[in-house]
C-alpha cells in the first residue's frame, strides 16, 4: 500500500527536472518572438543607426521580463501544485538544488532570447550603417534584468497561490515598467527611468554615460542574485549582492540623467557628386537617400542651374560642425540651399519621409518673402507633387490655397504659371533661377 501511494509521488518528483530543456526552449522561443516584434513595430526609429540599434534593444525587456517571472513563478510553484513538498523536504535536498535546474532553465532561455533579439537588430542594421558599431554598454541593462525578474517570479512562486503566482508576476513585472515612465513623466525628471533598460533619450547627438549603463547592469544583477540567494538560503551570498546592489543603485540615482555629446556627429559631409548634398554625420546613414530625392525634387525643375549649389540639411550645418568639431569647409563660392531632412512620424526617426520632403523642399525654394508671388509658385510645386496645400504637410506650413484665393494678384500668377508649357517653365527657371536659388540662401542665413 505504501508503495503504490509512493509512487505518483515519486513519478511527479522525477518527471519534474527533465522538463528543464523544454522550459528552456519555451521561454527562449517566447522572449525572442515578442521582442523581434516590438523591435520591428518601431523599425523606422532605428534601423540603419548604430547608436539607436543598440539603445532599441531594451524594448524587449517590457514584456519579456514578464516571461521570465512567469516561468520562474511557475518553477517555484510547481512542487506545490503537483503536491509533492513534502517528499522534497524528507529527502533534505536544499532548496537551490531543487529549483536549481528550473532557474537555470529561465534564466538562460531568457538570455537566449535576449540575445537572438539583439542578433536581428545587428542584422538588420549592419547592412544600412555607415560607421560605429553595436555598443554593447547600452545591451547590458536589457540582460541585467534576466536575474531580476527571475528573482521577482520565484518570490512569487514561493507566496503565493500556484495558479495565480505566474500571472501575478508577470503582472507585477509589466506595471513596473509602466510606472516607471508614468512616474518621470509627472515629475519631469529622469530618476525612475534610469534604472529600466530602455530610455528614449535621441541618440543622434548624445549618448548615456557609459558610467551610468554600468550601473545600472550592476544594480539588475546584484539585486536579483541577492533575492535569489536570500530564496534559496545562501544568505552570504545575498548579503554581498544587496551590499553591492545598494551602492550601484546610489550611484545611479547620484548620476542620473548623465549624457554625453557625440563630438563626431557634428561633422559635416558632403557628397561628391551632384547634387551636392550636406549633412552631419549624426544623419550620413541617410546621405544617399537624401542626395537620391534632391535629384527627384530637381527633375522636375528643369534648366535650373545647380552647379555651384550645396543642398544642406539645416541653415547652420557649417558653423557648427567648426565650432563642435574643429573642421572647417570651405562653401565660400557656394550657394546654399536649405532642404530639411524630413523623418518620418516621431524623433529619432531615420527613414525620410518622402512626401514631407517634397513639400519642405519646396517652401525652400519658393520662399515667399524673397521671390515676387512665391506663394502662387509653391501652390503649384504642391499640385504637380500630388500634395495637399491645407498647411498639413509639415508644422508651421500653414494653408497656401486659402491665402492664394484671397490675394487676386497670387492667384493670377499662379494662374499664369500653371498655363506654362514644358518649354516656357524650363525657360522660366533658366531665367529665374538664380534669383530663387538666392533668396532659398538669402533665407537659410537669416533663419
Amino acid at each position: 500500500m505504501i508503495k503504490t501511494l509512493g509512487r505518483p509521488r515519486t513519478y511527479r518528483s522525477r518527471s519534474y527536472l527533465p522538463r528543464s530543456f523544454g522550459l528552456f526552449l519555451a521561454v527562449g522561443l517566447t522572449t525572442a518572438v515578442q521582442g523581434v516584434v516590438m523591435l520591428s513595430a518601431t523599425s523606422e526609429t532605428w534601423v540603419g543607426h548604430w547608436p539607436s540599434t543598440s539603445a532599441v534593444v531594451g524594448l524587449a525587456a517590457v514584456f519579456g521580463s514578464s516571461i521570465s517571472a512567469a516561468a520562474a513563478a511557475w518553477v517555484a510553484a510547481t512542487p506545490r501544485h503537483l503536491d509533492f513538498v513534502d517528499l522534497l523536504a524528507t529527502a533534505s535536498r536544499p532548496p537551490a538544488r531543487v529549483y536549481a535546474a528550473g532557474l537555470a532553465s529561465v534564466v538562460m532561455g531568457s538570455a537566449t532570447g535576449y540575445f537572438l533579439v539583439t542578433a536581428y537588430a545587428t542584422v538588420m542594421t549592419a547592412p544600412l550603417a555607415t560607421h560605429g558599431r553595436l555598443n554593447l554598454w547600452e545591451v547590458a541593462p536589457l540582460f541585467a534584468t534576466v536575474p531580476l525578474a527571475a528573482a521577482v517570479g520565484f518570490l512569487a512562486g514561493r507566496v503565493l497561490p500556484p495558479l495565480m503566482a505566474p500571472v501575478v508576476a508577470a503582472a507585477a513585472l509589466y506595471a513596473a515598467n509602466i510606472l516607471v515612465h508614468l512616474v518621470d513623466m509627472s515629475t519631469s525628471t529622469r530618476f525612475a527611468s534610469e534604472l529600466v533598460p530602455y530610455d528614449e533619450t535621441d541618440r543622434n547627438y548624445l549618448a548615456v554615460a557609459t558610467e551610468l549603463l554600468a550601473l545600472k547592469a550592476t544594480v539588475g544583477i546584484a539585486v536579483g542574485v541577492a533575492l535569489l540567494a536570500f530564496l534559496l538560503g545562501a544568505r552570504p551570498v545575498s548579503w554581498g549582492a544587496a551590499v553591492l546592489g545598494s551602492a550601484a543603485l546610489a550611484g545611479v540615482l547620484l548620476i542620473a540623467g548623465a549624457r554625453e555629446d557625440v563630438v563626431d556627429a557634428y561633422e559635416a559631409i558632403c557628397t561628391e557628386s551632384a547634387p551636392i548634398a550636406c549633412v552631419d554625420r549624426a544623419h550620413d546613414h541617410l546621405l544617399d537617400d537624401y542626395q537620391a530625392m534632391l535629384g527627384d525634387q530637381l527633375d522636375q525643375l528643369p534648366g535650373l542651374d545647380t552647379t555651384r549649389v550645396r543642398f544642406v540639411q539645416d541653415p547652420y550645418l557649417r558653423q557648427r560642425s567648426a565650432a563642435i568639431t574643429g573642421k572647417t569647409l570651405d562653401w565660400s563660392t557656394d550657394t546654399l540651399v536649405v532642404a530639411p531632412i524630413s523623418k518620418r512620424n516621431t524623433e529619432p526617426a531615420h527613414q525620410l519621409d518622402a512626401r514631407r520632403f517634397t513639400a519642405e523642399f519646396g517652401r525652400s525654394l519658393f520662399h515667399a518673402h524673397c521671390v515676387p508671388a512665391g506663394e502662387s509658385l509653391y501652390l503649384w510645386w504642391l499640385d504637380v507633387n500630388g500634395l495637399p496645400s491645407d498647411g498639413s504637410n509639415f508644422p508651421g506650413e500653414g494653408p497656401v490655397d486659402s491665402l492664394v484665393a484671397h490675394d487676386t494678384e497670387l492667384a493670377q500668377a499662379y494662374a499664369q504659371f500653371l498655363a506654362l508649357t514644358p518649354r516656357e517653365r524650363k525657360a522660366w527657371f533658366a531665367e529665374h533661377g538664380a534669383q530663387l536659388l538666392a533668396c532659398a540662401h538669402t533665407a537659410a542665413d537669416s533663419e
